[in-house]
């Protein structure tokens, strides 16, 4: 468990080994031994040890939530529902088998399905910090962006250091054109993790919108030094584009191509009109 913490998961696998080696039925060994195998993400042979978990008591909620999160990683979506339902009929107030039902349902974009279960399990415990981010995800995929924010600014007020929250808020602003409200967001990610080369992606993105372009540039350039990327490049030579740097522009296009951009005809239609 302890090499668990420490992400020394084959050593942990090792130990677990051994003590199934003394006692085959140690459920808790099996369980863990699939915890270890599902952060190698070799959610097959986690799955197995789940199975053998299960057998020995088939009323471990634990080991049906991960094996259901298990298949859930291997887009098994209505198998890892089945086992989130059976932790549900042994224990009706299990939030985070709730949660994770909504998770499921989320993958198979049922999201008005999965909101119900994500307030199901916020019923039951309305401190569920991905429950909620969850929630908002959901609610974004409906288009129902002002509802989302509200999730968002929950989460945040439990914890207002998470990047990933604060890049879906200005995700959801920028849907209401407030677009300086949502550069406020990625301003605090970015003082948080300065390294966050999503939150300088976006944040470009929305600085061109609002033909902001040389502080566009700034973004990418800084994405681009932690992160050379095709679609990085792409942005950078749009920005370039816009303030009539066409030869550099043209540069950048022909510099995605090199890196194996997927996007030929767009970047040559772009080539056309320099």
């Amino acid at each position: 468990m302890s090499l668990i913490n420490l992400d020394k998961y084959e050593e942990a696998i090792e130990c677990f080994d051994q003590a199934l080696m003394i006692h085959p039925k140690y459920d808790d060994a099996l369980i863990y031994k699939g915890v270890a195998l599902c952060n190698l993400n070799k959610y097959e042979e986690a799955i197995q040890c789940f199975d053998q978990a299960i057998i020995i008591n088939p009323k471990n909620e634990y080991a049906l939530i991960k094996k259901g999160v298990a298949l859930d990683n291997l887009n098994k979506y209505e198998e890892a529902i089945e086992c989130f339902d059976k932790t549900i009929i042994l224990n009706p107030i299990c939030a985070h088998a709730l949660m994770q039902k909504g998770n499921a349902l989320c993958n198979l974009n049922k999201y008005e399905e999965a909101i119900e279960y994500y307030d199901k399990a916020l019923m039951i415990n309305p401190k569920i910090y991905t429950a909620l981010y969850n929630k908002g995800k959901a609610l974004e995929n409906l288009n129902k962006h002002e509802k989302a924010i509200e999730c968002y600014n929950k989460v945040l007020m439990m914890n207002p250091k998470d990047n990933k929250v604060l890049i879906s808020k200005g995700v959801s602003l920028c849907n209401f054109n407030k677009y300086e409200e949502a550069i406020e967001c990625y301003d605090n990610a970015l003082i948080i993790n300065p390294k966050d080369v999503l939150a300088l992606e976006i944040k470009g993105k929305v600085l061109h919108k609002i033909k902001k372009y040389m502080g566009a540039i700034t973004c990418y350039n800084e994405a681009l030094f932690l992160k050379t990327s095709p679609n990085l490049l792409i942005l950078k030579a749009h920005s370039l584009f816009e303030l009539g740097k066409t030869s550099d522009a043209k540069k950048l296009y022909l510099a995605a191509l090199d890196k194996g951009s997927n996007e030929l005809d767009y970047i040559k239609n772009q080539i056309q009109q320099i």
